[in-house]
């Protein structure tokens, strides 16, 4: 007797495995589980590794500084200069080399140096223009996260996020820092036209920044309102 007891008992365990129930029971312990894990994780405020990363490639798509300029005949216009001082900055770093021409057009060649020194940086423009002459973007420094200070989370959605960061120039940002040898040459006038227009900054000091970011589908990015 006690042995067909102990069958019927395996039996009817079997038989409660095999049951629809057991499998859908399965199935919703299964998904509040997982609904409570993504909420526990999603509610996580931002870590200063997440903040790095955010800021880091919204720095990425903005690109490096740029100074603008053209070679050939270059004549003045609204959005060309040939006698602003980042032309006078680029002559004497031995760049370009500036010569007369009729008018108002200054004759701008490109010397070995320019152009060896440009075409060895990646993000390097150059656009042929409908008069002949060649408009180029020359970039001057990246920027890079440096201190990740302070993360105030105003809401379980968004982030106050205190940090420091600073430029990383090359050779050609070099020339264009503001607190550097080049530019101490020029007059207080064509240091500020160099400063507001042509991309010359202060490329060895560490700036302060504070910036919003915020929770979305896709996880944390920089607030754009």
């Amino acid at each position: 007797m006690f042995e067909e007891e102990l069958e019927l008992e395996k039996e009817s365990k079997t038989l409660s495995l095999k049951s629809p129930f057991f499998y859908i029971f399965l199935a919703v312990i299964l998904i509040i589980g997982g609904a409570a894990y993504f909420i526990a994780t999603s509610q996580k405020d931002l870590s200063p590794e997440q903040a790095r990363t955010v800021l880091s490639q919204a720095m990425r798509e903005r690109g490096p500084a740029y100074v603008h300029f053209s070679v050939g005949v270059v004549k003045p216009s609204v959005g060309e200069k040939p006698r602003d001082p980042h032309y006078k900055l680029l002559e004497n770093a031995g760049f370009v080399k500036l010569g007369k021409a009729k008018g108002d057009a200054v004759s701008v060649t490109l010397t070995p140096l320019g152009e060896g020194t440009f075409s060895r940086l990646p993000e390097f423009k150059k656009v042929m223009k409908p008069d002949g002459a060649q408009a180029l973007d020359v970039p001057l420094a990246t920027r890079e996260v440096g201190e990740i200070t302070k993360i105030t989370m105003v809401s379980p959605s968004m982030a106050q996020v205190e940090y420091t960061w600073k430029w990383k120039p090359n050779k050609v940002g070099d020339l264009f820092d503001a607190s550097g040898d080049a530019l101490k040459k020029f007059s207080t006038w064509d240091r500020a036209t160099l400063i507001k227009s042509y991309g010359a900054d202060f490329y060895h000091d560490a700036q302060k920044s504070t910036v919003n970011i915020v929770r979305g589908k896709n996880g944390w990015q920089i607030a754009t309102e």
